[in-house]
């Protein structure tokens, strides 16, 4: 059996084929590339911090380390002075999209055991926030902004939930550190 090639044949062909190269133009231009740019921008940004961790590594030594640890240890507080941060977490929350809708002292002792790598002398109390971000940007910029408030802390925890779109609930705890051992003249 021999098919006889028709103008039809050739041009319903021709429409199946540019449809197929459309969807496939499409597919990869307008839905894969924000998940292409998303995968650029973490990959840079791991670059970068890659980097500026093996710059640092390379051009520091111990004694280096021991110096700057020392200076950050003196320049902590003497006394918890919790009201700081609490004055500093509400001004977050104020200038942020975000509400926090609890704050929590946990006294668990077993979270000590885990400070084997900071020096003995330091001391240190852990508190949990509980808050809603209206959307993922105010949600970014309030983990962000809590992480460089003035005060030497840590964040040890972080858990959230997308809720709707435009509401995430998080979770984060936070480790402030103070030094009872330095004597003042």
């Amino acid at each position: 059996m021999v098919t006889k090639w028709k103008r039809k044949h050739i041009l319903y062909l021709i429409v199946i084929i540019l449809g197929q190269i459309m969807l496939w133009y499409y597919g990869s231009e307008f839905m894969l590339s924000p998940h292409r740019e998303k995968l650029n921008e973490t990959k840079r940004t791991l670059n970068y911090y890659d980097q500026l961790i093996h710059t640092d590594q390379a051009n520091q030594t111990a004694t280096d380390w021991v110096e700057v640890a020392e200076s950050i240890q003196y320049q902590l507080p003497t006394e918890q002075n919790i009201d700081q941060v609490l004055i500093a977490i509400n001004s977050l929350e104020e200038d942020q999209d975000v509400t926090i809708q609890q704050i929590m002292k946990l006294t668990d002792d077993s979270s000590f055991a885990e400070l084997s790598s900071y020096p003995e002398s330091i001391n240190q109390v852990q508190y949990q926030l509980i808050f809603k971000a209206q959307s993922s940007q105010a949600f970014r910029d309030f983990i962000f902004q809590l992480d460089q408030i003035e005060r030497h802390t840590e964040i040890t925890q972080l858990d959230y939930q997308q809720i709707s779109d435009n509401l995430i609930e998080g979770n984060v705890t936070i480790r402030i550190f103070y030094n009872e051992n330095v004597l003042i003249n």
